[in-house]
């Protein structure tokens, strides 16, 4: 079990392109002592493998994938999933921009949104719409569907020890008409790997670069280039810096280039004239910088490999002829760069280099009228990050400011700060210290701009990090607003999806960030208090189908990591998806149902969020009650008659205890409240709730306890039984319990616990929920085989286990067979030809299986088809959403945090790497 998924491990990448010096320390808030040696050549080996895969990942099962589309093509699939809509969700680090009074998202992996004041949707371009319009094949003959491929924000396009900057994406009137357009770049066939077909290259991969209509989203040009790594609009003109070293898959003979463009429009199209071109005359060359230069003109900054030559290059062209003012040789690359205006002159960071033997930098200004360069200051044992020019002191010239990393001895963050200068003294700094309990790369402070005389800095925070619930650095993000007179905070908050750690956008006396979860936020430039909170479209996990607007087609309800609920019409789906209503939660949705629990004569929205339950009105999305908090994090819930009154059901809660509410929210009941012991889900049927509970893992000192037991109407224990098998091992907390009287033992009355579901043993035992009888145990699986959820089955009931379907039937005589994926769910379905199936969700794709599967007792059985090569499902819901008596089968993520916090608590954890297309996804099966 690993860690996090679809999101790019930083740790340990930005541990120090350098050599370290055996100079002081940059500043003395600096914890470690200075080095007096460099690293070692295994040292500067392993830093250098780090570097180059910065901001790469391979997605989990690509291998398993792309096997399984092999097999395909050889004709053993006899089904198909055919996929009849989509709701694509963001994934990963999101950066905002404005755009013509609104805000444009732009997010790691192929989504961009237009938001209005409300953050409501004006446009969104994704996935399925973008590489259509590409036109482009895949290089493997078994690849089906639409790859993921990455926006160049986030992690992936910034970093202070590789090379390349966050430029991209850029906003601005490329027309004349008065409306912002917008430029991006997308890196597509590699990272992940899905190579495709490119006429004019045998490289397989490309970075591509679009230009959308603000206004509307649509698309007004493209052009594929070898590796597009900036982009900038400057009166008029779109600068493209491409360099082929960045994609391992380009061609010797390709140099890095900057073209620029100017275009006129017919309709929606976009017709370039090619203006000028800067060649490097090098393969190996990186753009380090672009950025405006006053005055029309526009400043372009190159140096080659950082491990082979020192030194670099910084010129300023006009930016309509592309006529050089100056070019002149830096010693060192250029880093970041930006314009002082009021004193004539170009700031930048030159950082040293990897033949230098140190870690440093140098903070630069080159006169516009030449390029004359000076140096105001010198930095040892210091990476710079970040930089912005701004007056914050409301003195008689702009403040420099840079965020910087300090490194310990062996060549990690160990603190980062934020140092202002008039040009020449320190005025300030502000310092971030790596946690104690942890000795990679601490905070990571790329984020950094300023509002009036407020400095605000985003980093990377190392306060939770690997650990449950934050596994990876994007999880986790430390924000803090700084007078920019003294440095002061103004507030800070750290350790949490709070914010984006890297972007942060200033205005109207607050700023907007958005998390990874994909909750956007507002913050008070001054107090710091969230004034604005609003769900995104973060991975679904959950899904709930009612016909909100009453047209006969259900409409899908859904949440997950966002902070939030929302409604979606079921005839308006796709890239521009219809809303009907929003609600706002305390935490990420972990659990949607809908129920009866006011006795009226229509059901309501059943949510369990992180921090409460709430009760939502499915027809608006108002919040009628808000209840359950403060007892540990709400996960999960069952609704059932537990009072005598059919009119209603109750509302049973486990955290840490069991709790049970009515409808307004009122405690009817507390039942084994205990902080030393985990809690299952639980079940309710013959008005008694079914749980198990274990002693916690991390419940040092207390006598352990693990168990079954029935719990009355009133709250009281109607029996207990310890568990019949496994007795060393973990009970199945995550749908752990399943109470139907459809399962085949005890006339109707049994109840199946899962118990040992951890890392090494899977089992599970029947009880008569009546009396507590054991009835039957199925069991133990030896391996990783995790319990995941109960289902009845054509065969009796079945155990959807990490590589098996575990199954028992009347004759309590068991049945399995190891299956190739690693199945996280399963619904029962009817095929086209009226045959029953099953359908699993799986790691990232979903499969049919004949229902002979269950009893053949046969392994790596293969399954009848599989959803390979489109969005990332994991688990499955079946229903028929428009009434034509012909079943969907919808696709879902996982609740990959919550899964995680729920094995921690016995010991274990789970996490996966995959950059891959999220969404919710709807299918027809079809026949081959």
């Amino acid at each position: 079990m690993t860690a996090k998924k679809r999101t790019l491990l930083l740790a340990g990448t930005l541990a120090l392109a350098l050599g370290l010096s055996a100079a002081a320390h940059a500043d003395p808030t600096a914890p470690e002592p200075a080095p007096q040696t460099g690293l070692t050549a295994q040292q500067r080996e392993d830093l250098m493998s780090r570097l180059e895969n910065l901001g790469a990942t391979t997605p989990a099962g690509e291998q398993e994938t792309a096997t399984a589309q092999a097999t395909a093509a050889n004709g053993w699939r006899t089904h198909d999933f055919k996929e009849t809509a989509s709701l694509e969700t963001d994934n990963g680090l999101g950066a905002l921009a404005e755009l013509d009074g609104d805000k444009l998202l732009i997010n790691q992996y192929g989504t961009l949104t237009r938001l209005d004041g409300e953050q409501n949707v004006v446009w969104r371009r994704t996935a399925s719409t973008l590489w259509p319009e590409w036109k482009l094949t895949y290089l493997r003959p078994w690849s089906r569907g639409i790859p993921a491929f990455q926006v160049k924000v986030g992690t992936y396009a910034t970093s202070s020890v590789g090379d390349w900057t966050d430029r991209g994406y850029a906003v601005g009137d490329l027309t004349g008409d008065g409306v912002d357009d917008v430029a991006f770049i997308s890196y597509v066939g590699d990272t992940p790997s899905s190579p495709v077909v490119l006429p004019e290259s045998k490289s397989g991969a490309a970075g591509i670069v679009d230009v959308l209509d603000g206004a509307t989203g649509t698309t007004l040009w493209s052009k594929r280039y070898m590796n597009a790594r900036m982009v900038l609009i400057q009166d008029g003109t779109l600068v493209v810096a491409d360099m082929p070293i960045g994609n391992r898959l380009s061609e010797p003979t390709s140099l890095a280039k900057a073209y620029a463009y100017t275009f006129t429009r017919s309709g929606d199209t976009l017709t370039e004239t090619p203006k000028w071109t800067v060649d490097t005359g090098s393969h190996t060359a990186y753009w380090n910088v672009l950025e405006p230069a006053g005055d029309g003109k526009v400043a372009l900054g190159w140096s080659e490999n950082p491990s082979k030559r020192l030194g670099g290059h910084l010129m300023a062209l006009d930016t309509a002829s592309g006529v050089k003012a100056w070019d002149v040789a830096t010693p060192n690359l250029v880093r970041t760069l930006g314009l002082d205006g009021r004193r004539g002159v170009l700031v930048g960071t030159e950082q040293d280099t990897y033949g230098s033997d140190s870690v440093g930098y140098k903070l630069v200004t080159y006169t516009l009228a030449g390029g004359a360069r000076t140096e105001l200051s010198t930095r040892v044992n210091a990476l710079p990050m970040a930089m912005d020019i701004a007056d914050v002191t409301g003195g008689r010239g702009p403040e420099y400011l840079v965020t910087e990393g300090l490194p310990d001895p062996i060549g990690y963050i160990a603190a980062s700060q934020v140092r202002a200068t008039d040009g020449g003294a320190q005025l300030w700094t502000y310092t971030v210290k790596r946690s104690p309990d942890w000795g990679k790369d601490g905070p990571l402070m790329f984020g950094l701009t300023t509002s009036g005389g407020d400095v605000i800095v985003n980093w990377m925070d190392d306060t939770r990090i690997e650990q449950v619930g934050t596994r990876t650095r994007e999880q986790a993000a430390g924000m803090a607003v700084l007078r920019g007179r003294d440095g002061e905070p103004r507030w800070e908050h750290r350790g949490g999806p709070h914010a984006s750690p890297l972007y942060a956008l200033p205005g109207d006396g607050r700023v907007a960030t958005v998390s990874y979860d994909q909750t956007y936020r507002e913050y008070g430039l001054r107090d710091g208090d969230e004034d604005v909170k609003t769900p995104l479209f973060g991975d679904f996990s959950q899904l709930a189908t009612y016909d909100v607007n009453g047209d006969g087609v259900k409409d899908l309800i859904v949440g997950g990591e966002a902070h939030g609920v929302l409604a979606f019409d079921g005839t308006r789906l796709g890239a521009q998806a219809r809303p009907l209503w929003r609600a706002t939660a305390p935490g990420a949705i972990h659990r949607l149902a809908l129920a009866n629990v006011s006795g009226s004569s229509r059901p309501e929205l059943v949510v369990a969020a992180t921090g409460a339950v709430m009760v939502i009105d499915p027809r608006d999305g108002d919040v009628d009650e808000e209840f359950g908090g403060g007892h540990g994090d709400v996960w999960t819930f069952a609704v059932g008659e537990l009072s005598g009154d059919a009119k209603h059901a109750e509302i049973v809660v486990p955290t840490d205890g069991v709790r049970a509410y009515d409808g307004d929210g009122d405690r009817l009941w507390t039942y084994g409240e205990d902080e030393t012991l985990a809690w299952s889900s639980v079940a309710i049927a013959d008005r008694q709730v079914y749980a198990m509970y274990t002693t916690r893992a991390d419940a040092q000192g207390a006598t352990p306890q693990r168990g079954s037991v029935a719990v009355t109407a009133r709250g009281r224990t109607a029996w207990k039984a310890p568990a019949s098998i496994v007795d060393r091992e973990a009970i199945g907390l995550w749908n752990g319990v399943y109470a139907d009287p459809a399962i085949p033992f005890a006339d109707g009355h049994a109840v199946a616990f899962a118990i040992g579901s951890d890392s090494v043993d899977t089992a599970y035992e029947v009880r008569d929920g009546r009396t507590g009888e054991l009835v039957t145990a199925v069991g133990p699986t030896s391996g990783a085989a995790m319990h995941r959820q109960f289902l009845v089955t054509p065969a009796g009931l079945t155990q959807v286990r990490q590589i098996m379907f575990a199954t028992v039937g009347p004759d309590k005589v068991p049945h399995g067979g190891f299956l190739i994926p690693n199945p996280f769910g399963a619904a029962l379905a009817t095929g086209p030809d009226g045959e029953p199936l099953i359908v699993s969700g799986n790691e990232g794709y979903l499969a049919t299986w004949d229902t002979s599967v269950l009893t053949a007792d046969k392994s790596y059985v293969t399954a009848k088809g599989d959803s390979t090569g489109g969005l990332e499902n994991w688990t499955v819901i079946v229903d028929d959403l428009d009434g034509d008596g012909t079943q969907e089968i919808i696709g879902l993520d996982l609740d990959a945090v919550m899964y995680d916090r729920i094995q921690d608590r016995t010991g274990g954890g789970y996490w996966s790497v995959s950059p891959a297309r999220t969404g919710v996804g709807i299918f027809t099966i079809v026949k081959l």
